[in-house]
């Protein structure tokens, strides 16, 4: 029973978690929902719902016990708290949620590619959409594979405790959001010509670019002003105060346990901001994305 025991918490940390279970409770809802709701696809489809159903989970999970990595500050006190668990549902879940966004983008530079070309009568007119196709194509793969890098060193910099390395990591983030924004940008500008003239089911895919254009800079600026500049302090602090740093190994071994087990204001008030808004707004997106958003031509009308 000690092991759930809220006892000896702030009224305010109480409330928080009372809230992040109940954030849990409809995203859940809202991907049964949404699993139910939007079968149709085909492949598109079953991969949005995979990785939406992936993230929703992994996400619940580190909300529900909830920790501070590199602290090993734990609200629980409990073997599931552990970071070895939470990092591990957050490797999993983050690869999923970069997998399902660049796959979404990669669906909707193609169909935009298709739709233009059924619209135009010069054929060199569609070799530089089709050239930066290919190209969205290629940033999709390596988004994934730079996400998996990123999610590397960010283990790394868990287990040393060396800040330097989510640094790193936080970087590729940026960078790689960076890339899809200027992807976004560029795609809205192929298809605002004929905006008028799509097909109603493009509502989705216009909705995705016009969303990605407004909190994708945000994000990148986020990262480059607060998020990046944190851990490169926190780094600064750990090398002028002589810190000394853990091998991977024995940093793994740290790992299957909580040094702190707290529901103290103080612990917790630089980590419940982006906790409370990764695990509702980014998981919102992920199950919005089983919406299989894309651009449609508009069907010839016949006489």
């Amino acid at each position: 029973a000690g092991m759930v025991s809220t006892r000896g918490w702030d009224d305010v940390v109480y409330y928080w978690w009372m809230g992040m279970c109940a954030i849990v409770l409809i995203n859940v809802s809202a991907y049964i929902r949404s699993f139910v709701k939007f079968r149709e696809g085909g492949w598109y489809s079953t991969i949005t719902r995979i990785t939406a159903g992936i993230y929703v989970v992994g996400c619940g999970f580190r909300s529900v016990l909830p920790r501070i990595d590199v602290e090993k500050i734990c609200l629980f006190n409990t073997w599931l708290s552990c970071t070895l668990l939470g990092r591990t549902a957050a490797t999993v879940a983050e690869i999923s949620f970069m997998i399902e966004l660049a796959f979404t983008l990669e669906i909707i530079s193609g169909s935009i590619t298709r739709t233009l070309a059924l619209r135009s009568q010069d054929k060199s007119a569609m070799e530089s959409p089709r050239r930066w196709h290919r190209r969205i194509g290629q940033l999709a793969l390596s988004s994934v594979i730079m996400n998996i890098i990123a999610q590397t060193l960010c283990w790394i910099g868990v287990t040393t405790t060396r800040n330097i390395f989510h640094v790193f990591e936080e970087s590729i983030w940026a960078l790689t959001i960076f890339a899809m924004t200027i992807c976004a940008y560029y795609l809205d500008s192929l298809i605002a010509p004929i905006r008028s003239t799509l097909d109603p089911a493009s509502k989705d895919g216009l909705t995705f670019l016009k969303y990605f254009k407004i909190f994708g800079p945000m994000y990148v600026l986020f990262m480059i002003l607060v998020d990046i500049p944190m851990y490169f302090n926190r780094w600064l602090e750990d090398e002028a105060s002589g810190k000394m740093y853990h091998s991977v190994s024995r940093g793994l071994e740290r790992a299957s346990q909580c040094n702190i087990i707290s529901g103290r204001w103080r612990d917790w008030s630089h980590d419940v901001w982006w906790m409370t808004g990764y695990f509702s707004f980014a998981v919102w997106t992920s199950i919005w994305l089983m919406r299989c958003p894309r651009i449609v031509a508009a069907k010839a009308k016949t006489k």
